[in-house]
């Protein structure tokens, strides 16, 4: 029995061995395996140092481009416009233009405004553009007092007079908005404006401002110079009507200053069939759309309206002719153009100061 016993235990005891054997062998290699991986992970850890260090270096440049290129964003741009506003004046005040080609200069000198140009990138936000509102206000404002160079006298398209012309010029042109402001106030949901509609909207603060109440830092640069906005005002108002006689007088290639001497001596007879529905659309939208909201602003404001009486009486003695051959679109828009310039023509009688 003593046999039987000892050889299970022995088996037991030798079982028990082998196995210890195996388990320490398999230590060992788990040992080696081990440091292997320990190995290998300060490597890595090295290359990740490394990597981290370049990528800290690979962002510091990064920044560092971007830095540069907001400056040479902002640089660029602010340098630009005032360089295009810089040259279009010159050309508007310091060479002998048409009254035409005024125009043209003045509506370039109003889209080089840095406001027009603000795109919401680099260092742009609403903040910057109504700093941008203010910085232009102030400008044009103290441009348009010197540009009047004192003389304040009433409006009139029929003055040779180099400052009478600029000033008028100034006056039709400030409505201009650049495409660029169109596109960015679509992207960036805001409305775009004009120097213009600043100078009305500031106008219309004039009580708020009085009443100590808070007005935006545009409006507190222009109601420094309220009679010059007043008079700007006065001066759209009338240029406007010269420029709708000037459309409507279109039998011949001259000027506006030519034709309103030729028309003071001569009938003005509107043939419809001279002129396309487009252009007719034109004239109701732009050309009396301008004068009536100018002398509306003004009778809001209180301003006194003047219009120039020679350009007045023109603007009534004005006979139409049918276009016997015009399509349904046509018709519908040279009713729309008679009902406006009756409109026009009432007002100006009725509202109206001749001076």
């Amino acid at each position: 029995m003593k046999t039987l016993l000892f050889k299970p235990a022995a088996l037991l005891l030798v079982t028990l061995f082998l196995t210890s054997c195996g388990t320490v062998d398999n230590v060992d290699k788990m040992e080696k395996t081990t440091g292997e991986l320990k190995n290998t992970t300060e490597d890595m850890n090295t290359k990740t140092d490394r990597l981290s260090q370049k990528a800290d270096s690979v962002s510091e440049s990064a920044n560092a481009v971007l830095t540069t290129a907001r400056s040479v964003y902002r640089d660029a741009r602010q340098g630009g416009a005032a360089i295009g506003r810089m040259t279009a004046l010159n050309n508007l005040t310091n060479t002998d233009l048409s009254f035409e080609l005024k125009f043209k200069d003045a509506a370039a000198y109003f889209q080089a405004f840095e406001f027009q140009l603000w795109e919401n990138i680099f260092t742009d936000d609403e903040a910057k553009r109504q700093s941008l509102l203010a910085s232009a206000a102030e400008e044009f404002m103290a441009t348009f007092r010197g540009v009047i160079n004192g003389k304040r006298e009433s409006p009139n398209p029929l003055s040779k007079d180099k400052d009478m012309q600029n000033v008028l010029a100034l006056a039709a042109m400030a409505d201009q908005i650049n495409d660029l402001q169109i596109e960015s106030a679509l992207q960036n949901k805001f409305a775009p404006t004009s120097i213009l509609e600043l100078i009305v909207n500031s106008l219309k603060l004039l009580k708020q401002a009085d009443d100590g109440r808070e007005i935006p830092k545009y409006a507190q640069k222009i109601l420094v110079f309220e009679d010059e906005a007043r008079y700007l005002l006065e001066a759209r108002y009338t240029v406007y009507a010269a420029m709708i006689l000037d459309k409507l007088f279109n039998a011949t290639q001259l000027g506006l200053l030519d034709k309103l001497t030729l028309l003071l001596k001569s009938e003005l007879v509107v043939d419809f069939a001279s002129l396309n529905s487009v252009e007719i659309n034109e004239l109701t939208n732009k050309y009396i759309g301008s004068a009536i909201y100018a002398r509306t602003v003004m009778s809001t404001l209180g301003t006194p309206i003047y219009m120039n009486k020679v350009i007045l009486g023109i603007l009534k003695k004005a006979t139409f002719k049918n276009d016997l051959y015009a399509g349904n679109a046509k018709i519908a828009a040279i009713e729309r153009f008679k009902k406006a310039y009756s409109i026009f023509i009432c007002g100006t009688v009725c509202d109206g100061k001749l001076p």
